[in-house]
């Protein structure tokens, strides 16, 4: 692939972790992800994170950030607004995926609307500095209240070979990422190892493991009955831990300023092969990839190797290879339909 070919088709944050996302021009990146992204989160009772895997009305709740001014929307219900600078520290443990941080409640008030509108007990909380939340992914870092790392990459023509198999297209905005490229081949993404985004560097940290939030439409909460596409990433995308696997985590390695039409520049590629240690045997034509004329062997790189906090997800990931990796010792590869 021309490294200049790929390019940001859209970019968004989602402040609200499980509500609905903000599409942006421009993001700032910092050390835990996009600016304003996943800054807040839901809490029952107990302070643990409540997602729209338990509470699917929350993909319904729009947020608008205005300076220090946070607005509230939802179907049926009039806009509530409060200020994040009157806040106070949450008085109980506040806790994501068993991960505990730092937090501001965002009173009795927001909480109420919110609670009539999940029809559930919740509380708002916001992320604040005063305990940074560590990332125990790739290289290390912080991370908001992201469920794995601070930012997630999807590739358009992923998408697209993925929708051929599918009577209902899926929306890219099922997968819920931060930054959207175009321009490179389906599954490029799973070779990059480090890449840069205008100014801004980013490790390519392992793919994303996907769960019932992608059949859930991304505007009203409810489940597709087909369980596309995460039935079809079954078939195609799965890994012998049984988990499925769409998009990339990218940790940001500097800090800056990204748009969309920002070009894609991969600085490192690692090679992915079909057949992976510990899921069958090996494929002999799989044994190297052909990128640029370069054959190399693969091995498990680094960001695959560490165990995940959330999920504990094993040291390798094998990833079923797409038609758009051609493979040194034999024809192109498809996926299954």
């Amino acid at each position: 692939m021309n490294q200049a070919a790929a390019l940001v088709a859209s970019l968004a944050v989602y402040p609200l972790k499980s509500a609905r996302g903000v599409p942006l021009l421009s993001a700032r990146v910092e050390e835990k992800g996009l600016a304003d992204d996943r800054a807040m989160m839901v809490v029952d009772g107990e302070g643990k994170a409540i997602t729209a895997r338990a509470a699917p009305a929350l993909m319904q709740v729009r947020v608008v950030l205005d300076g220090d001014e946070v607005v509230l929307f939802a179907p049926g219900r009039s806009p509530f607004s409060f200020r994040r600078s009157e806040l106070e520290p949450a008085k109980g443990p506040v806790a994501v995926w068993g991960s505990e941080v730092s937090a501001q409640d965002g009173g009795s008030a927001v909480a109420a609307w919110l609670s009539e509108h999940l029809d559930r007990p919740a509380r708002l909380v916001l992320q604040d500095g005063r305990r940074p939340r560590m990332l125990d992914l790739g290289a290390g870092g912080i991370v908001s209240l992201a469920d794995t790392a601070p930012l997630l990459l999807t590739n358009t023509a992923s998408l697209a070979e993925i929708n051929d198999h599918l009577h209902l297209p899926a929306e890219m905005e099922r997968f819920r990422p931060n930054v959207v490229l175009e321009g490179a081949s389906a599954f490029e993404e799973d070779g990059w190892g480090r890449i840069r985004i205008g100014e801004v560097e980013f490790e390519v940290a392992g793919p994303c493991d996907r769960c019932v939030m992608i059949t859930l439409d991304p505007e009203t909460g409810e489940a597709r009955s087909d369980r596309e596409p995460l039935a079809l990433l079954g078939k195609q995308r799965r890994g012998p831990d049984g988990k499925v696997y769409f998009g990339q985590f990218l940790i940001p390695r500097s800090e800056g300023r990204i748009h969309v039409g920002d070009c894609i520049e991969v600085a490192f590629r690692q090679a992915v092969a079909r057949g992976f240690p510990g899921h069958g045997e090996q494929d002999p034509a799989a044994a190297c990839l052909v990128r640029r004329g370069e054959c190399k062997q693969w091995r498990a790189p680094v960001h695959l190797r560490r165990h995940d906090r959330r999920s504990a997800r094993p040291a390798h990931i094998p990833l079923q290879r797409p038609a758009a990796i051609r493979l040194c010792a034999g024809p192109v590869h498809h996926a299954d339909a």
